[in-house]
């Protein structure tokens, strides 16, 4: 297995494409991710990467982007250090069918020095993006009157450049799903 190599590929990768961003960064801008994370998917998820995301979002970050696709960083529970969502592919295992990775969006919550982890959705599909939502972002629930200003950051997860889109807000201490695109 190359667990640790893609790990360490990942980490590597995230390290020198954000080597000068500040250690303060708003949602939405993503950085390398700790190492006790990392540590976590090894153990969850062995032989894990970073999903794949939607060619553009990709050509975009071959070329420069200093966001690297389906790996978001925010403050989504409202304690005032960061959290990290992102959709982790993985080796299928077991009896089930053998060739297309899993891939799951996961959110691990800080706690102190360590982290919460917290799956959100399981074999999502092979192209899907996670996108940032800021605090005090306004969001519409798809095909409802209604819209509420997030009290705190959350994130968007999408099939790639078309199919419906699913908000996910934490709050009272689970996150909530609203389709807020089609």
């Amino acid at each position: 297995m190359t667990t640790r190599r893609g790990a360490g590929w990942v980490v590597a990768a995230l390290a020198v494409a954000w080597a000068s961003t500040p250690a303060a960064q708003t949602a939405g801008k993503a950085t390398a991710l700790p190492t006790t994370v990392t540590s976590m998917l090894d153990a969850r998820f062995p032989g894990w990467s970073i999903a794949p995301a939607s060619e553009d979002s990709m050509a975009a970050w071959r070329s420069g982007s200093r966001h690297m696709p389906n790996v978001e960083r925010g403050d989504y529970d409202g304690n005032g250090v960061p959290d990290y969502a992102l959709a982790v592919a993985y080796p299928r295992r077991g009896a089930g069918p053998v060739g297309e990775p899993l891939v799951d969006v996961v959110v691990f919550l800080q706690r102190g020095r360590t982290y919460r982890f917290m799956p959100i959705s399981s074999d999502v599909g092979d192209r899907i993006e996670i996108r940032a939502n800021a605090k005090g972002d306004r969001i519409q629930e798809y095909g409802e009157d209604d819209s509420f200003v997030l009290a705190r950051d959350a994130f968007t997860v999408s099939p790639g450049d078309a199919g419906p889109c699913y908000t996910f807000v934490h709050r009272r201490g689970r996150f909530e799903s609203y389709w807020t695109c089609d």
